[in-house]
């Protein structure tokens, strides 16, 4: 009930500064909330994707997709994951329910920077992940070098860009201009809870004045 609660007030947060179809992360739930939380969502009737990560329950999420999504035509499901070499083989069986289902994988990468030590990008390598190509989209990918801004580039990986959520929680600041330079696709992400607003224009001012102030250039991208 909480969660059915906390959703639809935050879908109603949404509709109210314009946005009308949202991306849905909810791996850090329990898969028991998902119908009440799938139920909040249909009900805004908002374009949404539901993202829950799948580790035991992958023939219930089947059953929950074919019973709450597919009948929605506003609605589609993503797979949540998560990096990191210890967590390399759940995200090879997420990999693999991703591919035979066909749908997207969606995953957190170097949001902090200390997560570089758990080789985030070895263990897309190893699970298979980056294979999914234009399947794979990664969160607040902050912490990139030159080379893993390459490598994301050659599998045409998509990135959702948290700008509010990264000023808040320390952090940094993503390389959007080289990202971009490199040809990925970068989207624009609010992050939940993690930002103290839904406002999407608040968000893009923040992904712009971001950038202008890491490389003291009124011109970089992305531009007003």
């Amino acid at each position: 009930e909480d969660v059915y609660a906390a959703v639809r007030l935050s879908t109603l947060d949404l509709i109210g500064t314009g946005v009308t179809t949202v991306v849905d992360w909810a791996g850090g739930l329990k898969f028991e909330v998902s119908p009440q939380y799938i139920r909040a969502l249909t009900e805004s009737g908002l374009r949404f994707a539901y993202a829950p990560t799948a580790r035991k329950e992958a023939e219930a999420l089947k059953q929950l997709w074919n019973d709450s999504i597919k009948p929605n035509p506003l609605a589609t499901l993503q797979l949540a994951g998560t990096t990191g070499m210890q967590h390399v083989a759940r995200l090879s069986e997420t990999v693999r329910l991703a591919q035979d289902w066909g749908i997207k994988l969606n995953v957190h990468l170097l949001e902090h920077i200390k997560q570089r030590q758990r080789e985030p990008i070895r263990s897309l390598e190893e699970s298979g992940a980056l294979r999914l190509g234009g399947n794979l989209i990664v969160n607040h990918a902050i912490h990139l070098t030159d080379e893993e801004i390459a490598l994301l580039a050659r599998h045409d990986v998509r990135i959702a860009h948290n700008p509010l959520s990264n000023t808040r929680l320390a952090s940094g600041i993503i390389r959007i201009a080289e990202l971009h330079a490199a040809g990925l696709k970068i989207r624009l992400g609010l992050d939940g809870t993690t930002n103290d607003t839904s406002d999407t224009f608040s968000d893009m001012r923040a992904a712009v004045g971001l950038q202008r102030v890491k490389t003291l250039r009124a011109a970089v991208y992305p531009t007003v």
